[in-house]
């Protein structure tokens, strides 16, 4: 029965201070991350001075640039002062009651705020998927022979985690040399 005279008196006074939760979401990117498909072939190019020949080998892919988003969703409990607006009675009431009701009305919500146990936030990762395109990386570990025109192995070499190895070219070079890799059957000339 007094439960019922403080909520009733709760009500007629107007004024009292209730929990209120509020709810913001915030999206923020968190990079970009290539992802490569299936690979293609692999390309030899060599560049060649007077005394070395520098072979490059890449493997093509079709590449995509996923991005990563994560949402954030932080909810808040707090008190809120409601009051009713009104005219006439309802201020003496208030007036009157005030006294009693917002202590009361108070206490339930600082106990449903303690229970709550402050913010609660979620994060939510998500990839958001990029066009396809074209791109390349290096072939690495590629086993590279340098051969002279009539098929005489000159040096063999392995390409280093760029891709890349370089052969010192003999001075009594005869015609033109030849790269190739035995392993995926390319060949690139030198000169």
């Amino acid at each position: 029965m007094r439960v019922l005279v403080v909520v009733a008196a709760m009500l007629l006074a107007g004024c009292f201070i209730v929990p209120q939760t509020d709810t913001t979401v915030t999206t923020s990117s968190q990079g970009v991350v290539t992802a490569r498909g299936t690979p293609g072939p692999v390309s030899l190019a060599v560049a060649a001075s007077a005394t070395v020949a520098t072979v490059t080998a890449s493997q093509a892919y079709i590449c995509r640039d996923d991005l990563r988003v994560v949402t954030e969703q932080r909810t808040h409990k707090h008190a809120h002062l409601y009051a009713v607006n009104g005219s006439g009675n309802v201020v003496y009431v208030w007036i009157f009651f005030a006294p009693v009701t917002i202590p009361i009305s108070g206490l339930f919500t600082l106990l449903d705020l303690a229970s709550s146990g402050g913010d609660d936030v979620t994060d939510t990762p998500s990839t958001s998927p990029g066009a396809p395109y074209a791109c390349t990386a290096p072939a690495a570990n590629l086993a590279i022979e340098l051969v002279t025109g009539d098929g005489g192995v000159i040096a063999r070499g392995t390409t280093d985690v760029r891709g890349s190895v370089a052969f010192p070219l003999p001075p009594d070079l005869p015609g033109d040399a030849i790269v190739r890799a035995p392993a995926i059957g390319q060949i690139a000339r030198v000169r």
